[in-house]
């Protein structure tokens, strides 16, 4: 695991310091917060800091759902996604790439379901990102 870009927990990253780190990637979560906004989900950020190790996360809710776990790096960003029952079920019929399938199928099964983590970094990523999302939302 990669050192976290925030780990200080007296001082809470302002939207302006995660585009700052994001960098090249800021584009590419403004472009999947952009697809909530226009499915009227009213997209929002929690940042939550579990410990000194993983530093400050962000909490990306549709409404009051929290849809992923966004963990910034430098130039990228993991996306944490924890699916269901019927999300994973759901998640063979829609074209993901099969390494996102197999994260998927291989993933830990938790008491909330599978969590799996998915790194962004370019434009194809967003694509398999926004499958994902349109399928935590839908299930």
């Amino acid at each position: 695991m990669s050192k976290p870009v925030f780990p200080d927990k007296s001082q809470q990253p302002s939207s302006d310091d995660l585009s700052a780190v994001l960098g090249n990637a800021a584009p590419l979560l403004q472009e999947i917060e952009d697809y909530l906004k226009a499915g009227n989900h009213s997209p929002g950020r929690d940042w939550k800091f579990y410990s000194k190790a993983a530093g400050w996360t962000v909490a990306i809710r549709a409404k009051k759902r929290n849809v992923f776990h966004l963990l910034p790096h430098e130039g990228s960003f993991t996306v944490v996604f924890t699916f269901g029952k019927r999300a994973v079920e759901a998640s063979e019929e829609v074209g993901l790439p099969e390494s996102i399938f197999n994260l998927i199928a291989n993933a830990r099964v938790y008491a909330e379901g599978r969590s799996f983590r998915v790194g962004v970094s370019s434009q194809s990523d967003v694509v398999s990102i926004l499958k994902l999302v349109r399928l935590k939302l839908a299930n």
